[in-house]
């Protein structure tokens, strides 16, 4: 006997038992709404394929054996949902009750260590009820809750993506700023090692850029110019060689 499976446990096994496309599952069902619910079964299970017949599946879930024996002080409690339902059943632990204590009109479903099994087939009624539209309103309303518990889920599912983009955005940022830091620190190291002079902390960026453009006049400008003077300096002396006899002097 599993003395510690509690009913959600029991419940959660008999929606895993009743998963696929041809079903659709609803916990807690009552009979109708408002003040006309009366009884609830802890869940409904239907067949949406009408090659299946369309069958509806209730279930009273009991994991105390004291609950167990005051339910069956007066089984007729159970047909405020049971009338609507071709199959109802008794879903417990394993061993907490005996298969001579069920209904003849219920079967019996036990939670054991590898999931829901059949220990008594419920027999499949002749005459079900007519849904009502208060039955019916008691199916969309546990419909429309669990849709609205599923819109919510993926509502703070996406909250939790876009928290986690933003977190990867930022971290990307952060680690392209280093790496740029890194390389402009690397640049600037290499710059005042090969130039032999080290950028003043605090230096004007105006003062910087008027140097740099001191510089690059003399690379461009009085740099050609000396050249220019250096090449005319060398012609004038070759013509003044050659005026003179002998090379040398009269």
């Amino acid at each position: 006997m599993t003395d510690k499976a509690t009913a959600n446990d029991v419940l959660k096994a008999v929606f895993a038992k009743h998963d696929g496309p041809e079903w659709v599952r609803f916990a807690e069902v009552a009979n109708s709404t408002g003040a006309h619910s009366r009884r609830r079964a802890d869940a409904v299970c239907m067949i949406i394929w009408p090659s299946k017949g369309f069958a509806i599946h209730g279930f009273e879930v009991k994991v105390s054996r004291a609950d167990f024996l005051h339910e069956m002080k007066d089984i007729t409690k159970a047909e405020a949902v049971g009338q609507f339902c071709d199959f109802w059943w008794l879903a417990a632990p394993v061993g907490m009750v005996r298969i001579d204590e069920v209904p003849a009109s219920w079967g019996l479903v036990e939670l054991q260590k590898n999931g829901l099994k059949v220990k008594k087939q419920a027999p499949k009624r002749d005459n079900p009820s007519e849904i009502t539209r208060g039955f019916m309103a008691s199916l969309l309303r546990r419909g429309r809750d669990r849709d609205d518990a599923y819109i919510q889920s993926q509502i703070e599912a996406g909250e939790d993506k876009r928290a986690a983009d933003m977190k990867r955005q930022l971290e990307w940022q952060t680690k392209h700023t280093a790496e740029k830091a890194e390389r402009n620190a690397k640049w600037i190291a290499d710059f005042e090692e090969k130039l032999g002079v080290s950028f003043q902390q605090f230096e004007a960026p105006e003062n910087m850029v008027e140097r740099m453009a001191v510089a690059k006049s003399l690379e461009f400008g009085h740099m050609a110019r000396l050249m220019t003077a250096c090449v005319g300096v060398v012609q004038e002396v070759g013509a003044l060689g050659k005026a003179m006899p002998d090379g040398r002097n009269g």
